[in-house]
């Protein structure tokens, strides 16, 4: 006959059947989320690199940037071109960086926010530079002005001057009257003798 396991026992495989039933089974831990690049950093660097460049360096990495469209290198042609100060190259790059903004590419998440954080600073920058372009164009203006007005004063004194050399030589060359007495033969200055003082 099967031997059947005492009372005792029975307890006892019982309360280790609830013990382990109660036992909480523990989850599954959920790997780290990755890491997202340092993008900040990213930029600094590079707009760092940018600076030590040369112009033909700077025109090979143009190249190379306008045949890679990955929103990085979206991003990095935008910082090259906002980094020579001029108005147009800055209007490029805002118009680069409203296309990475737009862009619905999922990779271009992170670039996007930097996208969006630099675009006021540079529209900024690009309104300044317009308004000082104004200040300088309207100062030149007003200074070819002052000088056709200089030209135009000048030409009208020389013109003055040769009305009246030709009226003094008209005046000259105009006939005597009749019976008018001769002009007086003053002597000239060095045969008028010289009046001793008293004391001599």
């Amino acid at each position: 006959m099967p031997a059947f396991p005492s009372r005792s026992g029975l307890l006892a495989c019982l309360f280790l059947l609830s013990a382990c039933a109660a036992k909480p089974v523990p989850a599954p831990v959920a790997p780290p989320p990755p890491r997202e690049p340092d993008v900040v950093q990213q930029v600094a660097d590079y707009q760092g690199w940018l600076a030590q460049q040369t112009p033909e360096s700077l025109a090979a990495e143009i190249e190379r940037l306008e045949k890679t469209a990955t929103p990085r290198a979206q991003l990095e042609h935008a910082l090259l071109l906002a980094q020579r100060h001029q108005p147009a190259d800055l209007e490029e790059a805002l118009a680069i960086l409203a296309n990475l903004q737009a862009s619905t590419d999922p990779a271009a998440t992170t670039w996007r926010q930097v996208a969006t954080a630099l675009a006021p600073a540079w529209r900024a920058d690009l309104q300044e530079q317009k308004r000082l372009r104004e200040q300088l164009d309207k100062q030149s203006q007003q200074l070819r002005d002052t000088q056709r007005r200089a030209d135009q004063l000048n030409e009208k004194v020389e013109q003055l001057g040769q009305k009246l050399d030709a009226l003094k030589s008209i005046e000259l060359n105009l006939p005597k009257p009749a019976g008018a007495p001769p002009a007086p033969n003053l002597p000239s200055p060095a045969a008028v003798p010289q009046s001793r003082s008293p004391a001599s």
